[in-house]
């Protein structure tokens, strides 16, 4: 059996220089689950090919980049195609460059082949469905991360943007029709998409390695709280830091890592209480750092909106792999286990003063250790490798089927 996947992964080698000519961030999140993903897939099938458009802003408002040949460092771990990175042109260009980097995986006379398609983009889709196209014993499965229409939440969206996001929406939803199967975060997200009766696997998040991370030792008397990602309003973070501006005592410090539409509001907060530490964009290795000296990891996105039905955090779980106490709240689409291993923001009070309350009593727990033992055995079922044991077993079912 040949596999091989379509994604926007970039080598952990070229995240720095991804960085440098970013304009609004990174997608580390994203880019760190197809990592693993990929790790599963390759312990099960060493020979499986890994074809990237990178996930890089679009020039000229989120990259400096306007056409993407590969970057400065070499590895042969993933091919990566060549696109215009040009607003409003680079999906056709990616569709393109993807279409004739898969030539050989169509043309190689396997009986059995899979194409896995990371996340519900126009051209990895479009590059799957053409080679499916092409060679019937070509099956598709689609991993589906995050739903179309809720990819981008940032607020200061345009007119035009939302326009083409429209078109674009119901290009996807066509091709997903043509798909054999599916791997989705939350139950919910079946119906918004046309999935109908094909195979359907449900994982909320994936891990690769099960092990605790280290701790930087830290003997400056502070109590880190740290939230690592975008920086955007509808992530909670004006209510976080709110809630931070109700902690009286002086040696609780919050670190917000990552950049989005509050980083003025977070720049005068950070101005205003020298207690908040805004880092800006830095890498995944200094998020990790931060994460490390962190007395509690936040993620204070609220459950306000109906994207949260069709939604799993995965910035939870790499949270919670790393034994510190978690914060957060319980939002529709994360499955209700997770109650027994985080520190719950009550939804019905202020979320200033829950936020407050929740960090306290994470602060102050005895409880933590328990928790984090209780996650470790729950987490097994999330194993990249058993992933994609499952999702093979699915392809392998529709062939006999058919």
């Amino acid at each position: 059996m040949k596999v091989l996947m379509l994604c926007g992964v970039f080598h952990q080698m070229n995240q720095d220089e991804v960085a440098s000519h970013a304009k609004r961030g990174v997608e580390y999140s994203a880019n760190l689950f197809q990592q693993k993903l990929i790790k599963g897939f390759q312990e099960v099938f060493p020979s499986t090919e890994i074809i990237s458009a990178p996930f890089i802003g679009s020039y000229p408002n989120g990259s400096d980049i306007c056409t993407f040949k590969g970057f400065e460092k070499k590895q042969d771990e993933y091919q990566y195609v060549h696109f215009s990175n040009i607003w409003g042109y680079r999906n056709i260009s990616r569709t393109r460059s993807l279409k004739k980097a898969i030539k050989n995986f169509i043309d190689d006379e396997d009986d059995q082949k899979l194409i896995l398609v990371y996340c519900a983009h126009t051209p990895f889709l479009e590059a799957a469905m053409y080679a499916k196209e092409k060679k019937s014993n070509i099956k598709v499965c689609v991993y589906v991360p995050d739903l179309p229409n809720y990819m981008n939440l940032r607020t200061d969206k345009t007119k035009i943007y939302d326009f083409f996001k429209k078109y674009d929406v119901k290009r996807i939803h066509s091709l997903m029709e043509q798909a054999d199967s599916f791997v989705l975060l939350t139950e919910q997200m079946k119906s918004q998409l046309p999935i109908y009766d094909k195979p359907c696997l449900i994982r909320e998040g994936i891990v690769s390695e099960i092990q605790k991370q280290t701790d930087e030792v830290m003997d400056d008397g502070y109590i880190y709280i740290v939230y690592s990602g975008k920086m955007d309003e509808k992530f909670g973070i004006l209510n976080l830091l709110k809630a931070f501006k109700e902690i009286q005592s002086d040696n609780y410090r919050l670190v917000l890592c990552g950049v989005g539409d509050c980083d003025s509001f977070v720049g005068a907060c950070a101005k205003e209480d020298k207690r908040i530490i805004q880092t800006g964009l830095i890498s995944l290795e200094q998020v990790k750092q931060w994460q490390s000296r962190a007395s509690v990891l936040i993620n204070p996105r609220e459950n306000n909106d109906e994207y949260t039905k069709y939604s799993f955090p995965s910035k939870n779980i790499e949270y919670l792999m790393t034994g510190k106490p978690v914060v957060t709240y319980m939002l529709e689409g994360m499955p209700r286990i997770y109650k027994d291993f985080i520190f719950e923001i009550d939804p019905l009070k202020n979320p200033e003063n829950a936020i407050q309350e929740a960090i306290e009593k994470a602060v102050n727990s005895k409880a933590q250790e328990n928790k984090y033992q209780n996650f470790l055995n729950y987490v097994e079922c999330l194993k990249a490798n058993d992933i994609a044991n499952e999702i093979l077993k699915m392809t392998m079912k529709t062939e006999m089927e058919k």
